[in-house]
């Protein structure tokens, strides 16, 4: 499992162990679909991270899903609405 804020930037940046990097997909996808089923790490480094991210060309929708721990919701939720996604909580009885 990637630590240290590269969870939620994996997508948009090449993540190593030194952190982001590189831009990951080119050309850049149209949407992401983010699902995570735990806390993300360094949920103010990570927004920032994304947010500078896409805000560089084209904007990507991120739509974000959390299954079973509601840990990192409120990040979750502001990726997805910075970017023109939508944000969605699964539980664990919905699984």
């Amino acid at each position: 499992m990637r630590t240290g804020g590269c969870l939620a930037v994996l997508l948009l940046m090449s993540c190593g162990s030194d952190g982001p990097s590189g831009p990951a997909l080119e050309p850049r996808p149209d949407v992401i679909f983010f699902l995570t089923d735990g806390e993300i790490p360094r949920s103010e480094e990570t927004l920032a991270a994304v947010t500078l991210l896409n805000s560089r060309g084209r904007r990507v929708v991120i739509n974000t899903i959390a299954f079973g721990d509601p840990a990192s919701q409120e990040l979750l939720r502001e990726i997805a609405r910075r970017s023109g996604g939508i944000y969605r909580f699964v539980s664990s009885d919905d699984l």
